[in-house]
């Protein structure tokens, strides 16, 4: 627990400095996310052999994860952001937009607010949004309430896909060979198992 303590603070705080406003992509949080799975393995002292998944390493240590701490981090400047006076800069970068450019538009830093209010299950309608983030008292519940929504999102996925993928192993039967009706595990079992045949059908 003592670890933990210190962890949180001092690693976790250096790991993700100035990410509020990062430009997030899979594969850096998945190598985020992995360096703070090991972090967490090692202090509480769960081997591979143990047979503990991620959410479950994170419930134990009651923490969340690096996605669930940038998120809420994003959103906490979000709100700040749109607290400040409009002559700001920072205000007037969130709401600008390029007159001019070769490139093509594909995500603006409004689109990326969107995504992380949508994993959030914040509702953030063009009409009040901007009144809802300007009661500080009221957008700091809402904030503090990411992390557990954002998990419970990922838990629900992260189990709804295991069921798939259940549901599909067993749906496939299996390729059952012509000559012997054994049943092999895939198409190249299949192939494989067929060459045995080949090689005792010829003769010399």
């Amino acid at each position: 627990a003592v670890k933990i303590m210190v962890y949180k603070p001092i690693c976790i705080t250096t790991l993700l400095y100035g990410n509020e406003t990062w430009v997030t992509y899979y594969c850096h949080l998945k190598t985020l996310e992995r360096f703070h799975q090991r972090c967490l393995l090692k202090i509480l002292r769960i081997n591979w052999e143990d047979r503990c998944t991620n959410s479950s390493v994170l419930i134990e240590a009651k923490t969340s994860s690096t996605e669930a701490m940038i998120l809420q981090n994003q959103l906490r400047w979000t709100g700040h952001c749109i607290r400040m006076p409009n002559s700001r800069l920072p205000k007037q970068v969130l709401y600008s937009q390029l007159s001019r450019g070769q490139r093509i538009c594909e995500a603006r830093g409004r689109d990326t607010l969107k995504t992380c209010l949508r994993k959030g299950q914040i509702s953030f309608m063009s009409a009040g949004g901007e009144v809802l983030a300007r009661e500080r008292p009221l957008w700091h519940h809402m904030i503090c309430q990411t992390p557990t929504h954002f998990e419970t999102y990922c838990l629900s996925d992260e189990a709804d896909k295991r069921r798939r993928r259940k549901e599909k192993g067993h749906s496939q039967n299996g390729t059952s060979c012509p000559h012997c009706s054994k049943i092999c595990g895939s198409g190249i079992g299949l192939l494989s198992h067929l060459r045995t045949h080949n090689s005792t059908a010829v003769t010399f």
